[in-house]
């Protein structure tokens, strides 16, 4: 007995259909593309935002400090600068810690005020404190603050 083989029904090739699939597949994941970008984009903007609120924040509070202050010292020892504030008994120490600048009151305390910097650096003169930032991933920054001569206002 002879057996008959249908050859064309073993057919295994790429059919018109599945190569439109696959074409609007790719279409459809290309077309996703610019919004994946668009949101790391907007998430590294986020990101950099945070350091920046956290130095205003800092700048805001020293702000506040320094027209408190009666006294106003900068201390420099082994290359780190520290800031030293005098105010109704109370001696303020601002100075860098590892990767952060931490408030210390009457040398207690250890309150982190500014993260992520690899370095800062105090100057005071006769009219004005400069502080000077660098943060880890480059960013510089540096604010001043007039200095009020005693019994003027």
């Amino acid at each position: 007995m002879k057996i008959i083989k249908n050859v064309l029904s073993k057919q295994s090739g790429f059919t018109l259909l599945e190569t439109l699939f696959s074409i609007m597949l790719i279409t459809l994941i290309m077309s996703i593309m610019p919004f994946i970008f668009q949101t790391i984009h907007t998430l590294d903007r986020l990101l950099e935002t945070d350091q920046d609120y956290e130095w205003n924040l800092f700048i805001i509070g020293l702000r506040k400090e320094l027209e408190e202050a009666e006294q106003i010292n900068v201390m420099k020892l082994n290359a780190k600068t520290s800031l030293i504030l005098e105010k109704r008994n109370q001696v303020i120490t601002y100075e860098p810690y590892g990767q952060s600048l931490r408030r210390k009151v009457n040398k207690l305390g250890h309150e982190i005020v500014l993260q992520e910097i690899h370095s800062i650096e105090f100057i005071l003169n006769e009219e004005e404190v400069l502080i000077q930032v660098e943060f880890l991933d480059g960013i510089m920054d540096e604010s001043r603050f007039a200095i009020k001569e005693e019994g003027s206002f």
